[in-house]
């Protein structure tokens, strides 16, 4: 089994010099203890209690802004992008679900603009069964707790400790053994350059970073499913998204753009970069979808092992994966 974010991280390089960037959050709760850092908030929240963030963003010198959801826990509702000129407020209102008790909600947003470096707040709400006291202030936490992503490493197999999440309460009904929570992910930095025989400015990317990871926090297996047989299903889950990884990462170096402007050169070549971000999410969704669908997740021994081979070669060759495109 296997659930998917798809998150998108763009930094707009070169197109204004020397914009700075502030992000800020604040956390409320009734009955709840709400904790500051300076990476975001840390709150212990009572089961069934409506949970507000405010997110508060602002460049200088004033210009296009926008605040996104860059991860959130399967279940609760979508976050609404913000875009505006100058600041930007973003409100994200959800409740604490009874079937977190004891176990923590991680949620991460990020505020980017042109020409600044971007920015994030990181909220964990830990579910409790009852209201909570803050410490003194002597006790409290000094730190934030790491979002604790284990990226896909070829040297670095998973284990079932990787798996830490709680299982829903009908994963038996639904006949879920155990599920992976990957994130894919992407930032890309471009410069554009003025070409005399064009008569235009041509942008090209000078930097870019594709991120294949798992949330051990969001993964789950059942007690009795621990076995060697089910962590191979989910491992070619992440060998699958890491396929996709690398036809992502080989598309967007091969990107190019014109514009009148350095400007619109280089605002066409994110947009190409989301275009083909959208296609290859959606390639690796149906791969993910047809995996499981002939193997019966795993269940059918020799289906998952023509998979095991397969995911094989398509790893040492990307270009011949499912849906893959020149």
């Amino acid at each position: 089994m296997r659930c998917t974010l798809i998150v998108g991280l763009l930094v707009w390089g070169f197109l204004v010099q020397g914009a700075q960037l502030e992000f800020r959050t604040a956390v409320s709760a009734a009955g709840a203890c709400v904790q500051t850092t300076e990476e975001g908030a840390f709150c212990r929240v009572p089961a069934g209690t409506q949970v507000q963030i405010s997110l508060w963003a602002a460049v200088r010198p004033a210009q296009a802004l926008q605040i996104a959801a860059a991860q959130l826990p399967a279940g609760l509702p979508p976050f609404k992008t913000v875009l505006a000129w100058g600041s930007a407020q973003g409100e994200y209102t959800f409740t604490a679900p009874s079937t977190w008790i004891g176990q923590t909600l991680r949620l991460s947003f990020q505020a980017w603009s042109q020409g600044a470096s971007p920015a994030w707040v990181h909220v964990a709400v830990e579910v409790v069964s009852s209201p909570v006291a803050c410490p003194t202030p002597a006790a409290k936490a000094g730190s934030w707790p790491a979002l604790d992503l284990v990226e896909w490493r070829a040297d670095r197999p998973l284990s079932w400790s990787d798996f830490r999440g709680p299982p829903p309460a009908d994963a038996r009904q639904q006949r879920q053994g155990a599920m992976i929570y990957m994130l894919l992910g992407y930032r890309l930095e471009a410069s554009a350059e003025f070409d005399p025989g064009r008569g235009q400015w041509v942008a090209r990317p000078t930097r870019v970073e594709v991120t294949n990871a798992m949330d051990p926090t969001l993964s789950w297996v059942l007690p009795d499913q621990r076995t060697p047989a089910v962590l191979n299903h989910e491992q070619r889950h992440f060998d699958l998204q890491e396929v996709y990884r690398r036809r992502l990462e080989q598309r967007l170096w091969g990107l190019w753009a014109v514009g009148p402007s350095a400007d619109q050169a280089q605002r066409q070549l994110l947009a190409q970069a989301a275009a083909v971000f959208e296609q290859i999410q959606q390639e690796n969704a149906q791969a993910q979808q047809r995996y499981d669908r002939e193997t019966d997740h795993g269940r059918l021994t020799e289906q998952q092992a023509l998979w095991d081979q397969r995911i094989a070669l398509w790893l040492a060759n990307p270009a011949l994966a499912m849906g893959s495109t020149p």
